[in-house]
Protein backbone atom coordinates (compact mmCIF):
# COMPACT_ATOMS: atom_id res chain seq x y z
CA UNK A 1 0.00 0.00 0.00
CA UNK A 2 1.45 3.39 -1.14
CA UNK A 3 1.79 5.69 1.78
CA UNK A 4 1.01 9.36 1.70
CA UNK A 5 2.26 12.42 4.10
CA UNK A 6 2.51 16.06 4.37
CA UNK A 7 4.10 17.87 6.62
CA UNK A 8 2.33 21.00 8.76
CA UNK A 9 3.93 23.44 10.67
CA UNK A 10 3.26 23.95 14.22
CA UNK A 11 3.12 27.52 14.28
CA UNK A 12 0.44 27.20 11.26
CA UNK A 13 -1.96 24.96 13.53
CA UNK A 14 -4.02 27.17 16.81
CA UNK A 15 -6.20 24.80 17.72
CA UNK A 16 -7.47 21.10 16.66
CA UNK A 17 -9.88 22.33 14.53
CA UNK A 18 -7.80 24.04 12.49
CA UNK A 19 -5.74 20.70 12.02
CA UNK A 20 -9.11 18.70 10.98
CA UNK A 21 -9.58 21.35 8.56
CA UNK A 22 -6.31 21.63 7.05
CA UNK A 23 -6.23 17.56 7.04
CA UNK A 24 -9.12 16.92 5.40
CA UNK A 25 -7.85 19.37 2.71
CA UNK A 26 -4.76 17.23 2.31
CA UNK A 27 -7.33 14.13 2.31
CA UNK A 28 -8.94 15.78 -0.41
CA UNK A 29 -6.26 16.42 -2.44
CA UNK A 30 -5.07 12.88 -2.44
CA UNK A 31 -8.09 11.70 -3.83
CA UNK A 32 -8.25 14.43 -6.51
CA UNK A 33 -4.53 13.74 -7.20
CA UNK A 34 -5.45 9.44 -7.09
CA UNK A 35 -8.86 8.41 -8.06
CA UNK A 36 -7.35 4.71 -8.01
CA UNK A 37 -7.57 4.45 -3.95
CA UNK A 38 -10.26 2.74 -3.01
CA UNK A 39 -13.07 3.98 -0.80
CA UNK A 40 -12.95 2.02 2.23
CA UNK A 41 -9.38 3.00 2.72
CA UNK A 42 -7.98 4.46 5.71
CA UNK A 43 -5.30 7.75 5.61
CA UNK A 44 -3.40 7.52 8.01
CA UNK A 45 -1.83 10.38 9.86
CA UNK A 46 0.54 10.75 12.35
CA UNK A 47 1.19 14.07 14.43
CA UNK A 48 4.36 14.03 16.61
CA UNK A 49 4.62 16.69 19.49
CA UNK A 50 8.27 17.80 18.81
CA UNK A 51 8.65 18.59 22.59
CA UNK A 52 7.46 14.79 23.63
CA UNK A 53 8.12 13.15 20.78
CA UNK A 54 4.48 11.79 21.51
CA UNK A 55 2.49 10.41 18.63
CA UNK A 56 -0.57 11.17 17.31
CA UNK A 57 -2.50 9.03 15.05
CA UNK A 58 -5.63 9.98 13.22
CA UNK A 59 -6.94 8.12 11.16
CA UNK A 60 -9.70 9.15 8.47
CA UNK A 61 -13.18 6.85 7.90
CA UNK A 62 -14.04 7.33 4.64
CA UNK A 63 -17.61 5.78 4.96
CA UNK A 64 -18.12 8.06 8.14
CA UNK A 65 -16.77 10.81 6.50
CA UNK A 66 -15.17 11.96 10.24
CA UNK A 67 -11.60 11.49 11.81
CA UNK A 68 -10.63 9.53 14.82
CA UNK A 69 -7.59 9.01 16.98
Amino acid sequence: METFSCYVPYQEIDNGWALLARIRAEVAEIRQQHPELEAYQLVDMGIVDRNTGIEVKLYFSPEKQEFFI
